[in-house]
């Protein structure tokens, strides 16, 4: 049945790409050249009087002529490590590649070409180098001293840093405070502020589908490390105290990306604080705004 399947894709490929002229990457790579052959192994392409063997899995999409490239904003980089940003107009095998500047056209000749970038499309497929937000959520007691605490409102704020050597792995750091009401006492008053830091996995497979909807949306995961400020007020002995604790977490969630920059995420979480004589659980659902760079 696979075989089948393939068999008829590729089929479809062949009966399509010979004319095409631009073949576009899932990574954001633009080739210009022709579909030659195609099988199980992948697609060798003639690009600019080379041949260059492409897994199939790696192409986005193909198209038979410039026209899209001529209103779209690329980047062109070059063996020398300059990069030059404008819109391909033309390209001549002989010649070389005739980009569009705000300022003028320039020709760049084939022998100092390095490769052509679509910075919205590689942007989706590594993902931006940083984004920071903040989310408002409720949280539920949970274990052994579920019974003393009731749910409660908290608020974190959070930062991610892309770790470009490995696709969708970043660096996080948040801050979160929750607020706490202690049943038992109503003269004691309780608040929890915790920073962890550790790995967040974000899956950007879904970034380079064609589907509007799904190509804004980017599951995650992450697990996190840090210390926690356990903060009491004894409002009848007027005096205020508090302890430092370890604080462990994992956490899950969803961002749906709004535009280039803006994205919104839902998250859920759950947290340990280890302490002296039992330990304190919450499980807690957030929502906010992210902004990235």
């Amino acid at each position: 049945m696979k075989a089948a399947l393939f068999g008829v894709l590729m089929g479809g490929i062949l009966a399509v790409q010979p004319f095409a002229d631009v073949i576009r990457l899932n990574d954001g790579t633009i080739y210009l050249g022709k579909v030659a052959s195609a099988s199980e192994d992948g697609v060798v392409l003639d690009i600019l009087g080379k041949s260059l063997r492409v897994p199939s899995a790696r192409i986005s999409k193909t198209e038979t002529d410039l026209e899209a490239l001529r209103s779209q904003a690329l980047e062109v980089f070059l063996l020398d490590g300059s990069v030059i940003r404008g819109k391909v107009k033309d390209y001549d095998s002989e010649i070389g590649l005739f980009v569009d500047l705000e300022f003028g056209e320039i020709t760049i000749p084939l022998d100092s070409l390095g490769s052509i970038q679509d910075p919205v499309l590689r942007s989706r497929y590594r993902g931006l180098p940083f984004q920071a937000g903040i989310l408002g959520g409720f949280y539920q007691p949970v274990g052994s001293l579920s019974a003393s605490f009731e749910s409660s409102f908290s608020i974190t704020a959070f930062a991610e840093f892309n770790l470009r050597w490995l696709r969708g792995l970043y660096a996080g750091v948040d801050f979160s405070h929750f607020f706490m009401t202690y049943q038992p006492d109503a003269n004691l008053s309780y608040g929890t502020s915790v920073i962890t830091a550790g790995p967040v996995y974000q899956l950007l497979l879904l970034r380079t589908s064609e589907v509007a909807f799904i190509k804004n949306l980017v599951p995650w995961a992450g697990l996190s490390a840090g210390v926690a400020y356990v903060a009491v007020e004894d409002r009848t002995a007027a005096t205020s105290y508090g302890e430092l604790d370890p604080a462990f977490g994992a956490s899950l969630g969803l961002d749906y990306h709004v535009g280039a920059r803006f994205l919104v995420r839902l998250s859920g979480r759950w947290l340990l604080l280890p302490q002296s004589a039992s330990a304190f659980q919450l499980l807690a659902g957030g929502l906010g705004l992210a902004y990235s760079f």
